[in-house]
């Protein structure tokens, strides 16, 4: 079940891009305003703002004698969908265990596992799930490159 909650997550990253910079201020019919007390804004601000400092420090390796920083204002709206996603799908799946705990169950672990506790299991089975569908995402941008309608 574990395995749901996380595949899910992957659509759950979705629903957070409604709170980027710009989207958060948008209400469901497409009409833009300030919908949130000045208190929320605050606190809002100061959240992303800590995930912009978080990130832009990040330095990844562009080669074998070369690396850049992240432009953390680059990445900012995808850094705010991915951690609202990896955090509604936490909350998602200690639900899942609060309920199987009152049905008196435990969720199945497989062997060599077992050590692991439920929430670090989330976390490796998170990542598993979020690799794939990176790694998806890439080839299918890599074969749309590759096999443009430019070559025909």
């Amino acid at each position: 079940m574990c395995f749901n909650v996380i595949s899910k997550s992957i659509l759950v990253i979705t629903l957070p891009k409604r709170f980027y910079a710009l989207g958060r201020t948008y209400d469901k019919n497409g009409n833009q305003g300030e919908f949130w007390d000045e208190e929320s804004v605050e606190e809002y601000n100061r959240w992303v703002q800590e995930l912009a400092e978080a990130y832009g420090n990040e330095v990844y390796q562009t080669s074998e004698t070369s690396a850049e920083t992240i432009n953390a204002n680059q990445t900012i709206n995808e850094d705010i969908a991915d951690n609202l996603g990896v955090h509604i799908s936490y909350l998602s799946y200690l639900e899942y265990l609060k309920q199987l705990e009152v049905e008196g169950k435990q969720e199945k672990v497989l062997p060599g596992l077992k050590s692991y506790s439920p929430q670090k299991l989330f976390y490796m089975k998170y990542s598993n799930v979020s690799l794939f569908h990176y790694l998806f995402i890439f080839i299918l941008e890599l074969t749309r490159n590759v096999f443009s309608e430019k070559m025909f």
